[in-house]
């Protein structure tokens, strides 16, 4: 199997998104390349739907479920108890018809293993007077046995219900009995290293996929009573047995997660505290449907019928379950490194610290600590780039024998080189003198061919060794847009030094002007524009 969530080989274009949306920081770019720190990820699944080339997939195990029910007698699905949600309005024995028509040979409510997982619990807290932390959110478990394991203590040693109702299947359908979980969580997943009970894990999303490909669809499925769950319907509502008995909260989202575990110390004894990394819980996780709306979802689950005397037994399994602290890679780093990095991005005191987040973190120390960490690079941070660009076009202009500069549509200079102000004359040196790169001078105040200007920006054409006269000099002038009707770039060259030189000359600009705008490309993308030809991108380039 390949890991959980993927990232395709492939040139990043440098957006970050995937880093933004990663709550830990569990994603590495070196290289132009995105890599998930499979030590770090709790698989929460957030970067999934963020990446904008869609590089980011999650494994697909239909096949391999596909292959386990051809393989052997018996497959019995454990269904997540969202799923009434999911398939909103469809009956109980239309959703188990449909499953048997995948090939599955008995389908049951996980419901069973959370109602058996609540009465371990309660037992738990009898015995021992402390504060517990719920272990149905798969995510919170690995955040809290990878960041917090100090907290892993408070991890009830109770087997996961989908578990618990794994080893229940199994007592009821035979101890060769493959088991599949259906689920809205990605998380869920079995991992190559994992010693799980349950042989795979579907999420909604691809159960959808697989009725569709298969053709199984509710509305060719009128209903047939025989079909049912076995070996009976849950009629226990989630929670009720801890609420009788102690006290229970219920906390969703990644960041009321976190902050919740880092005040785990004010939580009182005897008490359960249910984390949902997801914001609204299951409901609202990663491998659900998006076009099922959360009211209805939330209504499907106030709907169902209850009734907590259902008549039947659960059969006792063992209950054990082992939540070990998962060593992560220590990396201890100095202050001091973080400094040096800090100062290699130009950050030099706190007024240097934009915090704007465009490389993905929080904040620009964040993303030092990240670079000294091996997990991030320089050229993620926009002043960074941005400065880094500005010096190397200006060095290019420099370099440059002809005059060389670019305008805008009102006229007024982005960039100049020396050899321009030269050629137009004293005014001119001393504007750049006190002004390198003459930024924002009044070209009209300072040349008379603006027209020829003016007509390269209005209707987008080149001019090519136009004769005009500077002082007493006769000058050869060339024109060509950068950004239609935008920005316009002017070589100007002695007379006899037109022709091939002039062209030398024009060639070279558009190499640096190109080389420049690739740099403002990934500015404004990390600044979250669609497209590098903005009117975000020309203002970048003017501000220079």
């Amino acid at each position: 199997m390949k890991g959980i969530i993927n990232i395709a080989e492939h040139n990043c274009s440098d957006c970050y998104r995937c880093v933004k949306a990663c709550n830990i920081k569990a994603i590495s770019v070196r290289a132009n390349e995105a890599k998930i720190c499979e030590s770090e990820c709790t698989r929460c699944g957030e970067c999934l739907e963020v990446c904008p080339h869609d590089m980011i997939e999650l494994r697909d195990d239909v096949e391999y479920v596909k292959r386990l029910i051809k393989r052997n007698e018996r497959v019995a699905v454990s269904l997540h108890w969202s799923w009434n949600s999911e398939f909103a309005g469809i009956e109980d024995f239309r959703m188990v018809e449909a499953l048997k028509l995948l090939g599955f040979t008995n389908v049951s409510e996980m419901l069973l293993g959370s109602e058996y997982y609540e009465e371990c619990l309660v037992q738990k807290l009898y015995n021992e007077p402390k504060s517990y932390f719920g272990i149905e959110c798969p995510v919170v478990v690995r955040l809290v046995t990878m960041h917090y394991p100090h907290l892993v203590e408070n991890l009830p040693p109770i087997a996961h219900p989908a578990v618990l109702h794994g080893r229940m299947l199994r007592q009821w359908f035979g101890a060769d009995c493959r088991v599949v979980h259906i689920t809205p969580c990605v998380a869920m997943k079995p991992q190559d290293a994992d010693e799980g009970e349950i042989d795979a894990v579907l999420t909604f999303s691809e159960l959808r996929q697989w009725m569709w490909d298969e053709g199984v669809e509710f509305d060719f499925i009128p209903g047939n009573e025989n079909y049912h769950f076995e070996p009976y319907k849950a009629t226990h509502r989630r929670g009720v047995v801890v609420e009788n008995m102690f006290n229970r909260i219920i906390l969703s989202g990644f960041k009321r997660t976190t902050k919740t575990l880092e005040q785990a110390a004010l939580l009182p004894e005897r008490m359960v505290t249910e984390l949902w990394s997801c914001s609204g819980g299951c409901l609202e996780s990663t491998g659900a449907t998006d076009g099922v709306p959360l009211v209805i979802k939330e209504l499907e689950q106030r709907i169902r019928k209850y009734d907590n005397h259902g008549g039947y037994s659960l059969p006792r399994v063992s209950e054990r379950g082992d939540y070990a602290v998962l060593e992560m890679v220590s990396s201890n780093v100095a202050e001091s490194q973080i400094e040096q990095a800090l100062q290699n991005i130009g950050k030099f005191r706190p007024s240097d610290y934009y915090n704007c987040s465009a490389c993905g973190y929080d904040s620009c120390r964040d993303f030092a600590l990240a670079i000294v960490k091996g997990k991030a690079e320089q050229e993620m941070c926009v002043s960074y780039s941005r400065n880094l660009a500005q010096k190397k076009f200006t060095t290019l202009l420099s370099k440059m024998p002809s005059g060389v500069m670019l305008a805008d549509h009102n006229l007024r200079i982005i960039e100049a080189n020396s050899k321009i102000a030269d050629i137009l004359g004293a005014e001119a040196q001393l504007i750049f003198g006190a002004n390198q790169g003459m930024r924002g001078a009044d070209l009209e105040k300072l040349i008379t061919f603006t027209p020829l200007i003016s007509g390269c920006l209005a209707w987008n054409k080149d001019v090519t060794d136009e004769q005009v006269q500077i002082g007493e000099q006769i000058y050869r002038v060339s024109a060509f847009s950068v950004e239609p009707h935008r920005v316009v770039c002017v070589v100007v060259n002695q007379a006899k030094n037109s022709g091939y030189i002039s062209e030398q000359a024009a060639t070279m600009a558009r190499e640096a002007i190109a080389e420049n705008l690739e740099a403002v490309q990934k500015i404004a993308h990390l600044l979250g524009e669609t497209a590098s030809r903005t009117e975000a991108v020309i203002n970048s380039i003017i501000k220079w």
